[in-house]
Formats: C-alpha cells, sequence, structure tokens
C-alpha cells in the first residue's frame, strides 16, 4: 500500500509489488553418461588420505566430452562412498557432479592445498551453461585449519567451496556442505537461470568467523527453495546487480539473516521471501532475520522486495534496514547527520513489503531498526500482520511512508513502541486496537514528521516528535500527548469523525493553530464532536477550518474547559452557534 499526501488530506492507493516465484531453467544433461571416479581409468581412492585432484578432474573433463543420447550432451560424474581428498576442481559445461549418499568430497587441508597466497575456490566454474551438483553425500571445506591460519597470519583463503560465475542454467540440490574456508556457495557476476534446493549448509562451531556466508548471490532469475542453512555470517546474502530472486521454503539456523548488501552499486529488484522460519539457538548477540544494509559509498536502487509468512525466534535483529554501513557510521543522535550530496552510489530503498511474520527478538533488543538517509529516505514501506515480542520497539530514521497495519508491537509497559526521526508513520488496524502505541523521539527544525492513526489507541510520550509535525490523522483513535502540545501553524489535523470519534488528548497546556480538516467516518451526523481535550490551559490560534464534508455548516465549541468541541449542522438546518472563546482562554 502507498499512502499518498494531498493537500491535508489522506488517501490510500493499493500497491502490487509484483513479484512472482522465480522459475529458473534446468541443465540439460546426458543422464546415459555416467562416469565413477574409483573406475580406470581414473582410479580415485576414497580413504580419507590419498590426494584424488587429477583423478576427480580427468573424470570431469571426460563427462564433458560425452556422446550425444537424445539431443543432449556431457554426463555425469559419479563419487561413491568414501572420504575423498582434493585440491581445486573446475567444472565443464553439460556436467553434473554427484556425490552419493555415504561420500564426503572433502578439500584438502589448509598446508596441503595448492595456490599458495592465491589459493583457487575448491569447485569453480566460468562461463559455463548447464552445470549440477547433485546427491545426497557431503562437501566438506575443513575450514577449521583455514580459520586458524588465517587469523594468525592473514593469510588469503580459497573464497567459496562452490563458485560458478557468469553461469547459465546452474543446479545445486540435496547435498550437504559445511565447514569452508570461507563463503559455502557464492554466484557471481549475475549467474541466469540458478537453482538450490534441498540442500543442507550445516556450519557450527568449528568454523564461526566472519564470511562463513551460506549462499551468496549475484544471479538473474534464481530459486532458492527447501533448503536448510546454520552458519556463521550471512544466510543468504544478496548482492547488487540481482533481479528476480525467490528464497522459499527454508530453514534458518544460527546465522546473520536473510540480506541484501552491503554493495549494492548495480541494484536489487524483484526479490521475494516467503514460508521460511528462523531460529536462533546459538550466538544470537550475532543474529539477523531481514537485513538490508549498505552505506554511501555502495549504494544503488533496491526495490520491490517481499517478504510473506515468516517466522523469526531468538533473533537479535528481527528486521535491521540500515543505510548506514559499516554500522560504525550510524549516528546515535539522528540531528547530527544533515545530509550529503545525492551521488550514483546512495542508497536508494523502497517499495518494501513484510506480512504475515511472527516476530519474537532475542533479549533487550529491537523489534526493528531502520535507517534511511537524510537526503534518500526509505519510501514506501509497508508491515502487514506482523507480530512483534520484543524487550524494545522499533527505531526509524528518515522513512516515508511507513505503514503498520493489523501489526501489533508488544513492547513491556512503559517501553516506547516507536522512536523516530523524519518519519511518515501509518499505524491502522481493521478493527480497534486497545494496544497502547507510544512514540518517542527527536527533533529539528528542519525535519518533519507525518502521522496517521485508525482504530488505534498512540500517546507522545514526550513533545519531540511534535513541533515540527506537518499532519495527524485520526479515525476512531484517541492521541495522547504526555505533557504540554503546542500545534504547528503550519500543521494540518485530519479528523475521521462519526460514530466513532478521533481525539487529542494533552496532559497539559494544549496550544491549536494550523488548518483542522474533516471528513466523514461511519455514521456521520450532526452533533457535537469532542476533537481535543486538555488538562491545563487552552491557547487559541485560532486553529483554520480547512476542507469539509459538503452539505454542513460547522464551528468550534470551546465554552466546555478541557474540552474542544467541532459542532456540526446540515445545510438548511440552520448554522451552529460557535459558543464566545471565554476570555481566560483567550491568547
Amino acid at each position: 500500500m502507498k499512502l499518498l499526501y494531498r493537500g491535508s488530506l489522506v488517501s490510500f492507493l493499493v500497491m502490487v509489488t509484483g513479484v512472482g516465484l522465480a522459475v529458473p531453467s534446468l541443465p540439460a544433461i546426458n543422464t546415459n553418461n555416467v562416469i565413477t571416479v574409483t573406475d580406470a581409468p581414473y582410479n580415485a581412492v576414497g580413504d580419507n588420505v590419498t590426494t584424488n585432484t587429477a583423478a576427480i578432474q580427468n573424470a570431469i573433463d571426460a563427462a564433458a566430452t560425452g556422446g550425444i543420447t537424445n539431443g543432449l550432451t556431457g554426463g555425469t560424474v559419479r563419487i561413491p562412498a568414501g572420504v575423498f581428498l582434493s585440491g581445486p576442481l573446475t567444472m565443464k559445461s553439460f556436467v553434473n557432479l554427484q556425490i552419493d549418499v555415504g561420500a564426503t568430497l572433502k578439500m584438502l587441508p589448509h598446508g596441503s592445498y595448492p595456490g599458495g597466497a592465491s589459493p583457487a575456490d575448491f569447485i569453480s566454474a566460468s562461463r559455463l551453461q548447464d552445470i549440477e551438483i547433485s546427491g545426497s553425500g557431503t562437501i566438506d571445506g575443513q575450514g577449521a585449519e583455514w580459520w586458524t591460519a588465517f587469523e594468525a597470519g592473514h593469510i588469503k583463503r580459497p573464497k567459496a567451496i562452490f563458485a560458478p560465475s557468469t553461469c547459465t542454467n546452474v543446479l545445486v540440490q540435496n547435498i550437504t556442505l559445511r565447514s569452508p574456508p570461507n563463503t559455502h556457495i557464492s554466484l557471481r557476476n549475475r549467474c541466469r537461470d540458478v537453482t538450490i534446493q534441498g540442500v543442507t549448509i550445516n556450519t557450527t562451531s568449528d568454523v564461526l568467523s566472519d564470511n562463513t556466508d551460506g549462499i551468496d548471490v549475484n544471479a538473474i532469475n534464481c530459486l532458492v527453495q527447501n533448503c536448510f542453512i546454520s552458519c556463521g555470517d550471512d544466510h543468504i546474502a544478496i548482492g547488487g546487480g540481482s533481479r528476480s530472486i525467490t528464497v522459499t521454503n527454508c530453514t534458518f539456523g544460527n546465522g546473520h539473516g536473510m540480506s541484501i548488501g552491503s554493495g549494492t552499486s548495480r541494484g536489487v529488484q524483484n526479490l521475494l521471501v516467503e514460508n521460511s522460519t528462523m531460529t536462533i539457538f546459538d550466538r544470537a548477540s550475532l543474529s539477523s532475520g531481514i537485513r538490508i544494509k549498505s552505506g554511501r559509498d555502495r549504494g544503488g536502487l533496491v526495490d520491490n522486495l517481499t517478504y510473506r509468512n515468516l517466522s523469526l525466534t531468538n533473533v537479535q535483529n528481527p528486521i535491521f534496514i540500515s543505510c548506514y554501513y559499516p554500522d560504525k557510521t550510524l549516528p546515535s543522535d539522528p540531528t547530527t547527520d544533515t545530509g550529503s550530496a545525492i551521488t550514483a552510489t546512495t542508497p536508494i530503498w523502497r517499495d518494501i513489503v513484510i506480512s504475515n511474520v511472527n516476530i519474537v527478538a532475542a533479549s533487550r533488543r529491537n523489534a526493528g531498526r531502520i535507517y534511511g538517509l537524510p537526503e534518500m529516505p526509505i519510501t514506501n514501506l509497508t508491515l502487514t500482520k506482523v507480530t512483534s515480542k520484543a524487550d524494545l520497539g522499533f527505531v526509524m530514521y528518515h522513512v516515508r511512508n511507513a505503514q503498520f497495519i493489523d501489526s501489533p508491537i508488544n513492547v513491556p509497559a512503559g517501553v516506547n513502541t516507536f522512536n523516530l526521526y523524519d518519519v511518515d508513520l501509518v499505524v491502522s488496524n481493521r478493527v480497534f486496537s486497545t494496544n497502547l502505541v507510544r512514540i518517542s523521539g527527536w527533533n529539528s527544525a528542519s525535519i518533519t514528521n507525518r502521522f496517521a492513526f485508525f482504530n488505534a489507541r498512540a500517546a507522545f510520550t514526550d513533545s519531540n516528535v511534535l513541533p515540527a509535525t506537518k499532519s495527524l490523522s485520526l479515525g476512531n483513535s484517541v492521541i495522547g500527548v504526555s505533557n504540554n502540545w503546542t500545534m504547528n501553524p503550519t500543521m494540518a489535523l485530519n479528523f475521521t469523525l462519526g460514530t466513532n470519534n478521533a481525539t487529542i488528548a494533552a496532559a497539559g497546556n494544549l496550544a491549536l493553530a494550523g488548518t483542522i480538516n474533516v471528513n466523514p467516518g461511519g455514521g456521520f451526523a450532526n452533533g457535537a464532536y469532542t476533537i481535543a481535550t486538555y488538562k491545563k490551559n487552552l491557547t487559541w490560534g485560532p486553529p483554520l477550518l480547512g476542507s469539509v464534508p459538503p452539505g454542513h455548516n460547522y464551528a468550534f465549541d470551546t465554552n466546555t474547559p478541557g474540552q474542544v468541541n467541532l459542532l456540526v449542522l446540515s445545510s438548511g438546518s440552520g448554522t451552529p452557534v460557535a459558543a464566545r472563546f471565554p476570555e481566560r482562554f483567550r491568547n
């Protein structure tokens, strides 16, 4: 949904993201040509001692030149049960590397792996088509030794266990990957038509350093489905240049999240993440759920993102969207960042939809943190039916049209639901919610906020977010202000009136100015509507009466101490008599 501000009125326009399931083309490989690496003349030995690099590579080369059957070429290289040590391997087009149940293809350990200061990826593929890695066996990167050496002497490591680059029609299915020196699977240079399914990535306490990503994606038309991923860094990281990516029916354990970035310079469009769960059972301090990160030096256009039907449990950062990366660039006080020039690397993030998500945050953590930039706010962020339970609420800087629809945020009593700076926020429920939305934030004369509440109870716990507010819209909602409120003379107050009133309640003084607009709600009729209450004194601007439903006359009534009423009569029924404004309330 997209919220439009037309003058002082608020209207809604449904916006469909258009993100659908990616359906990549699968490899076409001759299945009648099968080469087993332990057969002659290859003679590989699965004894966990013999180095089999040449034997396996020769089998791959031979399979690639297999004869044509039913119009298909290439073949399958079969690794049977056993533990087969190997150095770096190079895939060929039209080859399926099949690792059978009970088989482990294991990287040579650090110290025996060739390449010196520039070791190659374990299984590489460059500018190929129709390649596959399959089977129910395991690929083991023996990463613990690499990490010990890396941390001690900063050696270079192979970047990935499997690293296709600029390849088309890629399939990885049913295998288990564990303990990489670096990343498990790395799709590079915009691979096309990639399917990763039924894969288990399970790298736990033996390799828990940075960059042990599960799957890095730089691809177009990529489907990741039915996978289990537990690793030491991003579960899935999507890089700039990626288009049409679907992640579905996956289970995530330890890791840093379903991520976009940090480099997004060529943009990311059309991402769908659905029907997946994330339960952090260890190292929750480093975990994230929905994670989008970039910085002023590495950004691009990221849009049309859909996350739906997800469960996030014991996650440190359930929803984390930040234009300040590395994290040390994030200001704790957003008023200190006055903006930068817009460049080709400015992050541009828009049209993000999160729906049907259940969040249980880790202890002492926020339900969400969302940080746009003053020069380029995040636009069109919609949360629908997102239920959050956390010790802290949402923190948001520089966001336009953030909508929370039927999305309760359950935090302990007295904790703010939102801490905001430069945000357009809509909180809307299909039926009235008694869940109190508490709002605080930062104020700056150059920054404005807009708020809309429908079927909601809200309270501004301090007045920091109010002085520069440009509009406040209420429908069947009561908004409390914890102390005094002085209405900005340029502000618009938009009331939807009817059977259910809309009221602002100030605990201290109330100063009304600006423009008050009236929209008819259910049961709108002649009568008096209480649009504001106050506990101490009222100062009268007076406010202007702006747009109103046709066919009615209106007047303000301030005769009752502690109340501001709007009197309504149909045209032809006479003109409401506005009570004389009491002298003690005059300016």
